[in-house]
């Protein structure tokens, strides 16, 4: 496939997070509205060209006829590096590997588990959490957080005025987040990617 123009990227991407928002794709004069182009004409011959480039399809005779290549709507999310679910372990961010997904991907990852305590949430070491950073954190989340230089999986527990990182795993007792903590809930689990 071949490579963009600056221009070109500009509108490509532009189609794509409108049809992602919208559920259709965009007329020639909305992406006119929306890149703040006076030309259509400039608009209709980039479309061309991305129709050439195989990055798109134009339906004849509709205003809304722009089709995104089906395979082109997939975003990647990456593997960052491992995570503990016992003790809490530094697990550096190392883009490891990268995986398909076929929703909007921005703020998201995959961590590998590692250790046993988070069992009786049904997440099991070797296994894949997806993670949303910077989510919005509530009390019973399972979380990735960042207390005293180590990253860690845990559920966020919020009980009688304390807070606390609880392991669900009866090996495991509860870590209590005192006032003088580096403490700061990194991402919110959203998924497991399970082993087959």
């Amino acid at each position: 496939m071949e490579i963009l123009s600056e221009r070109e990227k500009e509108i490509f991407d532009f189609i794509k997070s409108y049809s992602r928002k919208n559920g259709y794709p965009p007329t020639i004069r909305e992406i006119c509205s929306g890149l703040k182009k006076k030309s259509t004409k400039g608009v209709f011959f980039h479309l061309i060209k991305l129709e050439r480039k195989g990055y798109i399809e134009r339906l004849k005779g509709l205003s809304r006829g722009i089709r995104i290549k089906r395979s082109l709507m997939v975003e990647t999310v990456p593997l960052l590096g491992n995570i503990s679910a016992g003790k809490p372990i530094l697990s550096e961010e190392n883009f490891e590997d990268i995986f398909l997904f076929p929703e909007k991907s921005e703020g998201k990852f995959f961590l590998k588990v590692k250790g046993d305590s988070m069992e009786g949430a049904m997440i099991y070491e070797g296994e894949l959490v997806l993670v949303e950073k910077d989510s919005n954190i509530k009390n019973k989340d399972i979380i990735v957080a960042f207390l005293n230089g180590e990253f860690t999986l845990k559920r966020f527990i919020v009980e009688k005025g304390k807070t606390f990182l609880k392991a669900e795993n009866p090996k495991y007792p509860m870590i209590e987040i005192k006032s003088g903590d580096d403490f700061q809930p990194f991402g919110k689990v959203i998924g497991v990617l399970k082993k087959i």
